[in-house]
């Protein structure tokens, strides 16, 4: 008879089965996870880099946006949802700003790479979805859904109006 286990870390625990990550652990940069037993023998290895690989694997992050030291006033949020199955990648990469200059020319800037234009409308508000293209999910040239580590919106000149860290 097969036993299945399921055991999720998170940062914020809510049900039985869960763990939170240690502090100085961020889920975004863990690359390779290897389960051993109770004698140190590696039972299983799963590499996280490689979605081709994988069965299944799903990351998720909601956070709060800051602002960058041109408008200490705006504020935002950034969500990335991250799915890969079967070898292919799903999700996507959504960026939102408020408090920002009235429609202001922007660059949205993943990982320190040129995305895409944006504007502000009259109210300052930005609102942005990236949907990934291809099957290892591709936001911008060479980052994919499963890489990204920072976004931010910037001017022509690169000043930092709202930034977020994965």
């Amino acid at each position: 008879m097969k036993v299945k286990r399921h055991f999720q870390l998170t940062t914020n625990p809510e049900d039985e089965g869960e763990a939170s990550f240690p502090a100085n652990i961020n889920s975004f940069d863990i690359a390779t996870v290897s389960v051993s037993n109770s004698s140190g023998v590696v039972l299983f290895t799963a590499n996280l880099t490689n979605i081709a690989a994988v069965k299944s694997m799903d990351f998720n992050a909601n956070l709060q946006a800051k602002p960058g030291p041109s408008v200490s006033s705006a504020n935002g949020n950034a969500a990335l949802s991250a799915h890969a199955s079967g070898g292919k990648a799903s999700g996507m990469l959504a960026f939102n700003g408020h408090g920002l200059p009235p429609s202001k020319a922007m660059t949205l800037v993943i990982n320190h790479t040129n995305a895409m234009k944006v504007t502000t409308d009259s109210s300052g508000n930005v609102s942005v979805s990236l949907m990934p293209k291809g099957t290892t999910g591709a936001l911008a040239r060479g980052v994919t859904l499963f890489k990204v580590t920072s976004v931010s919106l910037r001017d022509k000149f690169g000043n930092v109006f709202l930034d977020a860290d994965f």
